[in-house]
């Protein structure tokens, strides 16, 4: 499954970013269970961004009816989709910490990554007005460089996530970022 930029219609970034995100986890988590395996989503450093709407991010965590969501989402002017990308990844975040403690029950951990700017299919294609729009706050640890993270960086994160090394880690958004989400919230976490 390959999620959708901020750019797609929202419906589409309400299903793949946030619905089928949570299907596929819940889908696994019988076969988790029997294997003794653990879960790491991926959300976005996004999530801490102003557009991120809290009331589409209830809509979304408070999942009882997809549908009706779904139904709210073709209502949404195409200006506001960046808004629908922010808030479907915040509330992935949220319900990572939210069903953390019943996955534990069950001898599970389940875990976020919060990307920064990452250099992927979607992102090569991108115009250099674009890139410098997105590098406008510069990656900290990419100072004096237009270069977003590497992709590598990001898996590293979740290989680490998933092994016994992180055994006492459950219900985090880890930020891979390079430093972004400190820099703009130093003072919450």
């Amino acid at each position: 499954m390959q999620a959708v930029g901020p750019t797609a219609p929202p419906k589409k970034i309400f299903a793949l970013n946030f619905f089928a995100a949570i299907a596929i986890a819940e889908g696994l988590r019988p076969l988790l269970k029997k294997k003794g395996g653990n879960c790491v989503v991926t959300s976005s450093n996004s999530i801490t961004n102003a557009t991120v709407k809290r009331d589409w991010v209830d809509k979304l965590s408070n999942v009882a009816d997809e549908n009706a969501t779904m139904e709210f989402a073709g209502h949404i002017p195409p200006d506001k989709t960046p808004s629908c990308y922010s808030s479907s990844k915040h509330a992935l975040a949220r319900w990572v910490r939210r069903v953390s403690s019943s996955w534990a029950a069950d001898g599970l951990r389940i875990n976020a990554v919060a990307p920064g700017n990452t250099t992927t299919p979607m992102t090569k294609g991108m115009t250099e007005k674009q890139m410098d729009a997105a590098l406008l706050i510069p990656i900290p640890t990419r100072y004096g460089r237009k270069e977003f993270l590497d992709a590598s960086e990001i898996a590293n994160a979740m290989v680490f996530l998933l092994s016994p090394l992180a055994s006492g880690i459950n219900g985090v958004i880890l930020f891979v970022d390079g430093g972004i989400d400190a820099l703009l919230r130093s003072e919450r976490f």
